[in-house]
């Protein structure tokens, strides 16, 4: 949670821990995307094997992946994260899980049921688990303005306070692990009944014109899709998860699937569109699909068209997404897609 300012003080603390020369950092967070943009990181950014610590924190915007799935399809991203992080890493890889919260007590049921599986494969794999909004919650016993008053908004706690005891309690969670006999050679079952597997980022440079879009911590690397046209792509499974990124203008796109029924979605955020950012780069999940029904095998085609907001078909369904706003009638900027990611289930 690039927001959090958590990452800094645990960094600190580490160095004087373990010394300046021996704690190098990589930061691959994007904010507002979910656990299945952390597949798709772990499978794009090559060798982890190099990486003693990871430290996976989705809790808050997981609940918008949560929102329109079955629940176990959240549950399967999750622990698919794990595995492939275990998988990939070295036999010392070491994983902190970080739950963070909401201020707004309409989330707090669907928190403790993520806590809840996360706790269990905390047990199941061996991993560290930091709770910060039980902690607050069930330990501190702080409800009403007290509790509100420890965040800057509705999705973030403020700085340095909370920052500093995430980052005290991470550095007592890895000493405790550090004590622990080294993890099995080989992963335990699973405890999700299907997983994701097989799965494959289709990047989409030399399909159209390309454009860079990068910060001080992003480099990335799209295609742009004008209104009024459309791109074409063979997948190899069922698509997951559409990467983009959000600009001023920025139309919305058709997803049309074989086998699946076509849907419509903004892609101008509107933080994007007030000029806080000049960009986003944002994912959306196929978050209506059951992936239990063992149907997502196989080749299939998907198109992709960009489309003026007032132009969309009323009878294809149309699929709202937190911070997404229809452009105006007068902008006339292409959508900026950067990639698909595809998959296949299996149980166990």
């Amino acid at each position: 949670m690039i927001k959090g300012g958590y990452i800094d003080w645990i960094t600190e603390d580490l160095r004087k821990f373990v010394g300046n020369g021996n704690v190098f950092v990589t930061n691959t967070s994007v904010g507002g995307n979910t656990t299945v943009f952390g597949l798709q990181t772990v499978m794009n950014y090559g060798d982890i094997s190099k990486f003693d610590l990871f430290f996976v924190e989705f809790a808050v915007n997981d609940s918008v992946l949560i929102s329109g799935t079955p629940f176990q399809t959240w549950q399967a991203s999750f622990e698919s994260l794990i595995r492939l992080i275990l998988e990939r890493g070295n036999k010392r890889s070491r994983i902190v899980v970080v739950l963070l919260g909401r201020r707004d007590s309409r989330f707090f049921r669907l928190q403790t049921e993520k806590a809840e599986f996360v706790w269990k494969l905390a047990n199941h794999y061996g991993f560290e688990c930091i709770d910060i909004d039980a902690f607050l919650k069930e330990k501190l016993r702080l409800t009403g303005e007290d509790f509100s008053a420890l965040y800057a908004d509705p999705g973030h706690y403020k700085r340095p306070l909370v920052a500093n005891f995430i980052a005290s309690r991470a550095m007592i969670a890895l000493l405790l692990n550090d004590q622990r006999c080294p993890r099995a050679a080989r992963l335990p079952e699973p405890l999700c009944e299907w997983s994701f597997k097989n799965l494959h980022f289709t990047n989409l440079r030399g399909r159209g014109e390309e454009a860079v879009f990068e910060n001080s911590r992003y480099r990335f690397q799209a295609i742009a899709l004008p209104v009024g046209t459309g791109l074409e792509v063979e997948l190899p499974a069922s698509l997951l998860m559409i990467s983009y990124i959000s600009v001023p203008g920025s139309p919305s796109l058709i997803v049309s699937e074989d086998g699946y029924e076509a849907f419509s979605f903004h892609t101008l955020n509107k933080r994007v569109k007030s000029g806080r950012f000049p960009f986003l780069f944002r994912t959306i999940v196929m978050d209506r699909k059951d992936w239990r029904d063992g149907s997502h095998a196989g080749s299939r085609r998907l198109r992709i068209d960009a489309v003026a907001a007032p132009d969309l078909p009323p009878e294809i369904t149309f699929r709202p997404r937190w911070g997404m706003i229809a452009e105006e009638p007068s902008d006339d900027a292409p959508a900026y897609l950067f990639g698909l990611l595809t998959t296949s289930v299996e149980a166990g």
